[in-house]
């Protein structure tokens, strides 16, 4: 093999190993607790949640339908509710220590607590 050739199946291979590493991390971080509540402030996200948990059957799925669906009314209500105390809670917090934080340290708190991306609805905590 001539070294263009190697050159392309090694980076080949890089990229395939970095896209798997990529789905890896995803998956992992789309597990984390965080990322289940704010899915539960969607309504739907937690039916949807149980039901790919659950990896149900077609027929499961028709029979517990009315079930997740309530139930995922009440988890997003929760949700929400929750929410609203975080958004409070973390107003408080940066009241008390603005007067000692940098313009870029606010910045960074305030991104501790909305990370960037799409916002699911209600105001930003701060």
């Amino acid at each position: 093999m001539d070294y263009k050739v190697k050159s392309y199946v090694m980076l080949s291979i890089i990229f395939v190993l970095g896209f798997l590493a990529g789905m890896l991390v995803k998956d992992l971080v789309s597990r984390s607790p965080f990322e289940q509540i704010r899915n539960m402030r969607v309504i739907g996200g937690f039916a949807k949640r149980m039901e790919n948990v659950l990896e149900l059957s077609q027929q499961q799925r028709e029979k517990t339908e009315p079930i997740l669906r309530r139930y995922d009314e009440k988890f997003h209500e929760l949700a929400e509710s929750r929410m609203n105390e975080v958004t409070i809670l973390a107003d408080s917090l940066k009241t008390e220590l603005k007067p000692y934080l940098s313009e870029e340290q606010i910045q960074r708190l305030q991104d501790e607590f909305m990370p960037p991306g799409p916002r699911m609805g209600g105001k930003p905590p701060f």
